[in-house]
């Protein structure tokens, strides 16, 4: 932690084991710290403990050995900077930051909108390059605002990631993907997927 706080990284590689203190420890650490804590962890584990440590606040998990191929494609995520604005649609703020966070690290504006009539004004008055969404929301759920925006003809062509905890039919699944949409489970789907999905809808 010493040498993170003096060099301020742009990436941290974690192994989760190591003597004295956990690799978890060290990445509640990193989150706790305000000048550290939107700095991308990759979580490096001879167990298969992605979720857990997606839960702890990792960036992407990683099973030893490491593969030099996928772990510069990983990194190439974290590295390269887009300019773009994103509008997040969520209520819950804590989503938000977190979002926020890490999306400035790859140099993508979020604002963020707590409910679909707030949305729609901020999307037409800004007209943003991608909108993340959620489903639950009071009032108007995603669905709902998936369909006002496909009506909408400034905002139609806009692409939208789904980013959400609700467990999904069959059909809503397929509903989404027949739209154009891409979907991204909350708590399953890693910030650097969300990045990586993210960084390729904004370059279309």
């Amino acid at each position: 932690m010493e040498i993170a706080r003096q060099q301020r990284p742009d990436i941290i590689i974690l192994d989760i084991y190591m003597p004295g203190q956990s690799g978890y420890e060290v990445l509640a650490e990193i989150r706790a710290d305000d000048d550290l804590c939107s700095t991308p962890v990759i979580l490096a584990s001879s167990d298969d403990n992605r979720l857990l440590g997606l839960e702890a606040g990792a960036s992407e998990v990683l099973v030893k050995p490491l593969q030099r191929d996928h772990l510069r494609r990983i990194l190439e995520v974290f590295s390269a900077t887009v300019e773009s604005d994103i509008l997040l649609v969520d209520d819950d703020p804590v989503a938000g930051d977190i979002v926020q966070r890490f999306a400035a690290r790859a140099g993508l504006r979020v604002q963020q909108a707590l409910d679909a009539t707030e949305a729609l004004s901020l999307a037409r008055a800004r007209r943003p390059k991608a909108i993340i969404l959620d489903l639950c929301m009071p009032g108007t759920d995603g669905f709902e605002m998936m369909e006002t925006l496909s009506k909408d003809a400034a905002l139609k062509l806009v692409p939208i990631m789904v980013l959400s905890a609700r467990d999904l039919n069959p059909q809503e699944y397929l509903k989404i993907r027949e739209a154009g949409h891409v979907y991204c489970a909350k708590g399953r789907s890693s910030p650097r997927e969300i990045i990586q999905n993210l960084k390729a809808m904004v370059s279309q």
